[in-house]
């Protein structure tokens, strides 16, 4: 991505003026007159000091969410209750909010820093290459979500690709703040991922054989790598020899046997009475997932799990791990930096998650990367820098630019009328709220599964498209 990214600058027609400056860390910004000016830091090699001076000076040096995890744990949301004793980092090192003081510094504005991404299903990087190294796992919608002591999380059940935040809420608001999912190989095989570039080499790769094999064969490299490898799983044919592996691990006797054994026969005695018996929320939500073909590919069809066919049964130990910032630097429509006052800062712009993906908090507590992206992407075309050409958007001419929308800023693909976005409902409630709300725009069709909804802008000239 880097490389491709250094690439696209050397090919700007302006790239003469481009200077790359690595190991060089930014401390503070310098200001004159109210304006800023440059940065100054320190050459982490030499560790001699610099400052550079710079028309325009732009932010984009990520979130919160990543360092030693300090200001995590400070404005970790209410709804959470107290941060985990065990938090895991899955963001960047770098990502630890020092540029954000550098901004309040000359008096830009942080908002909505308790307003965070995070995820319910961490655990240790098998090789970590920073403190607190975690990986953030796709968990199995099959597997059974249990607590520290081994009951099943309820009374509505823990099933992901619903409501992440509310999985983060639930398991924080248990005594002991982690948890453990319990499946078997063939759950593991079929359903088990892990975000990131790192554990889906096929698709990094862009190897389409190895991915069609991983999908309809089972990803057995990953499951073999993650039981071998990794302190949280753990293996074992009979749930008693699991609940006492369980309990090894964590170094108590804290899973009850009694309260497995009484999550595991429940489900399955579910299952056993058949579909039209199914009374169980996790199982009716996977009978509904298995109506779309790309999760009926990737979803056991209600596999038990005590099951002698499908041994050995797994247990993963799962923590809460950091991972975005939706909130941060404020900033206006054209990514200035706003100050107490609400005008803005000369010279001084923040972008992508450096700026809460927009605005310090455009998404409110909910987001994905396709609405993160839409608003990353509309950051980095609208700084009205005085030395580059404004952005131009076909579909919305003749509109007061600089009462453009978030939403009006997104580049159309084919139709020159139209503009494209990619909305998981279940979500960004809070961006469907603003559109449902606009003045400007009106919801003309609304449908699920890969529909989308549909607005219109007033005038009839432009319409936004979402796919859910």
């Amino acid at each position: 991505m880097a490389e491709a990214l250094i690439a696209g600058l050397r090919g700007y027609p302006h790239a003469g003026r481009l200077t790359l400056r690595f190991n060089q860390r930014v401390e503070r910004l310098v200001s004159q007159a109210g304006r800023v000016c440059g940065a100054a830091g320190v050459d982490e090699k030499t560790g001699a000091p610099f400052e550079v001076g710079a028309e325009q000076v732009v932010v984009a040096a990520g979130g919160i969410n990543g360092g030693d995890l300090a200001r995590v744990r400070q404005n970790w949301h209410r709804d959470w209750r107290t941060p985990p004793p065990e938090l895991l980092n899955g963001s960047h090192r770098f990502a630890d909010g020092k540029l954000h003081d550098a901004t309040a510094a000359v008096g830009g504005v942080l908002t909505h820093l308790d307003n965070m991404w995070n995820y319910a299903a961490g655990v240790h990087h098998p090789r970590p290459r920073k403190p607190r190294h975690g990986l953030s796992l796709v968990p199995p919608r099959s597997a059974l979500w249990l607590n520290w002591r081994g009951e099943r999380i309820g009374p509505q059940p823990l099933v992901s690709g619903f409501d992440t935040r509310r999985l983060v809420s639930d398991i924080c608001a248990q005594q002991r703040q982690y948890s453990w999912q319990l499946m078997n190989k063939r759950i593991a095989l079929k359903e088990l991922a892990i975000s990131g570039a790192e554990h889906n080499p096929s698709i990094r790769d862009k190897k389409k054989i190895g991915f069609l094999r991983d999908i309809l064969f089972g990803n057995r490299w990953l499951v073999k790598e993650m039981v071998d490898h990794c302190p949280d799983f753990v293996t074992a044919s009979t749930l008693p020899e699991l609940v006492e592996k369980m309990n090894a691990l964590q170094g108590d006797r804290a899973v009850e046997l009694a309260a497995v054994k009484d999550a595991v026969e429940q489900y399955d005695a579910t299952i056993a009475r058949g579909a039209s018996l199914m009374n169980d929320e996790q199982l009716r939500r996977i009978a509904a997932l298995r109506q779309y073909r790309g999760d009926r590919i990737r979803l056991c069809k209600f596999q038990p799990i005590n099951d002698t066919r499908a041994l050995p049964l797994i247990a993963v130990r799962e923590f809460i791990i950091s991972r975005k910032s939706l909130g941060g630097i404020k900033t206006d429509l054209q990514s200035r930096v706003i100050d107490a006052s609400g005008q803005p800062i000369e010279g001084l712009y923040a972008v992508g998650e450096a700026a809460g993906f927009g605005g310090g908090g455009v998404h409110g507590l909910r987001a994905l990367e396709g609405t993160s992206s839409v608003a990353a992407f509309f950051q980095a075309a609208s700084p009205r820098l005085p030395s580059t050409a404004k952005p131009r958007f076909p579909g919305l001419r003749g509109q007061d630019e600089e009462n453009r929308s978030l939403a009006d800023g997104v580049r159309p693909r084919t139709d020159r009328s139209a503009i494209y976005l990619r909305i998981p409902g279940v979500h960004t409630t809070e961006l469907y709220d603003a559109l449902n709300n606009s003045n400007r725009i009106t919801q003309v069709l609304v449908t699920h599964e890969g529909g989308g909804r549909s607005w219109r802008m007033r005038s009839g000239a432009s319409r936004i498209r979402s796919a859910c």
